[in-house]
């Protein structure tokens, strides 16, 4: 099938909570409406659109320290694979109390240490519940949330003071912090989504990665849940993605927790017992 551009007609923000499902034929994942490309697809088709790429402008960028947050929370999607199961394991892991909580105080942590921090995650709820749990637990106005339903004026506000550090976490919707967010102060993104997309993991890690003059060293949160589902996405993106697109720095422990949980799906440096 041959890819002709079109005129964009309209945009429509949905001011509430729903989903979406990507619906797919054999071997061919992208979905198109009388001829029109209408829902992202699992693959690059600027080559298809546009042509070859001829000419890549290098553009500098910091390199992140990497550390493991293991929740020992496990969460399975189970044998089916289907829609709803990845709904329901979305959900299950933002509503889970325990994993919400250790967040919250790595999100403070980082904020104290000088850090502006991204935390991306997919619902609207868990978008403000993250909000209000890090400002109580920072005692001080340090959240906002950045999510598609928000009025553009609001929006345009929150990106203005996050480039200005007038606050020091932002809690967004994972596909807002994904692309065409610039926030050069940002320098730490505490991973807690659940993804297996390379471009957008990319796309993520780049968003605390522009060099400025007041931002610290950037750091990388990878968030670990025990669980096959975790182990593989989380293997993917950082083999195929960070590790071989950034060079992170990461040191020998961290590096040899991240192998083991890779292997088994736990981390065997901490203790279930204590969870």
């Amino acid at each position: 099938m041959e890819l002709v551009p079109d005129k964009l007609v309209s945009i429509e923000i949905i001011d509430e909570e729903t989903e979406f499902f990507d619906v797919s034929v054999a071997d061919n994942e992208n979905l198109f409406a009388e001829g029109i490309l209408v829902h992202n697809s699992r693959y690059i088709l600027v080559d298809k659109i546009l042509g070859p790429v001829v000419h890549k402008t290098d553009v500098k960028t910091m390199r992140p320290r990497i550390q493991v947050m293991s929740t020992g929370v496990e969460f399975s999607i189970g044998r089916s694979g289907s829609q709803a199961a990845f709904t329901h394991l979305v959900t299950r892991m933002e509503g889970h109390r325990q994993r919400r909580e250790m967040l919250v105080r790595k999100a403070v942590e980082m904020a104290k240490e000088g850090h502006f921090v991204m935390l991306p995650v997919s619902r609207v709820k868990s978008v403000l519940k993250y909000v209000q749990e890090i400002n109580q637990e920072a005692e001080e106005d340090w959240a906002r949330p950045f999510y598609g339903g928000m009025k553009k004026e609001l929006r345009k506000k929150v990106i203005d003071d996050a480039r200005n550090f007038r606050f020091r976490v932002l809690v967004g919707n994972v596909s807002l912090i994904s692309t065409g967010l610039n926030i050069p102060r940002a320098s730490c993104l505490i991973y807690c989504c659940f993804s297996n997309n390379l471009p957008k993991a990319k796309q993520r890690f780049s968003r605390v990665l522009t060099p400025h003059e007041k931002k610290p060293d950037p750091v990388i949160v990878l968030v670990m849940d025990d669980g096959d589902i975790m182990t593989k996405t989380r293997r993917n993106e950082f083999w195929n993605c960070l590790y071989r697109d950034f060079n992170p720095i990461i040191d020998n422990l961290t590096f040899q927790r991240l192998k083991a949980h890779f292997s088994t799906g736990r981390d065997p440096t901490i203790s279930r017992n204590d969870l």
